[in-house]
């Protein structure tokens, strides 16, 4: 399944960060699963899946990680269709 977050943190010089999606998940991710060809800063919007630890008693981590900003404008328009859906679901939710 396709995420949409952004990366909330990333250590250059270990290689590794972790992304926040709007409801406050949060997922590792390796740099070598990032796919954009520009450096990843924090802040970025990214489109990722998750794939299963590779250590027992871990969290799923990141994977296919590519900036929104670098993906093609179909693939764009239905990231940022999926994030509004998000948002209107979880508006709904709070009015209940």
């Amino acid at each position: 399944m396709v995420k949409i977050a952004t990366v909330r943190a990333y250590f250059n010089t270990k290689g590794y960060g972790f992304l926040e999606c709007e409801n406050g998940d949060q997922f590792f991710f390796h740099i070598s699963n990032y796919k954009g060809k520009n450096p990843i800063t924090v802040g970025t919007r990214v489109q990722f899946t998750l794939a299963p630890a590779c250590v027992i008693n871990k969290p799923d981590q990141a994977t296919e990680i590519i900036p929104i900003d670098e993906l093609p404008l179909t693939a764009k328009l239905t990231a940022q269709a999926f994030s509004m859906l998000l948002e209107q679901q979880a508006g709904v939710n709070d009015e209940f």
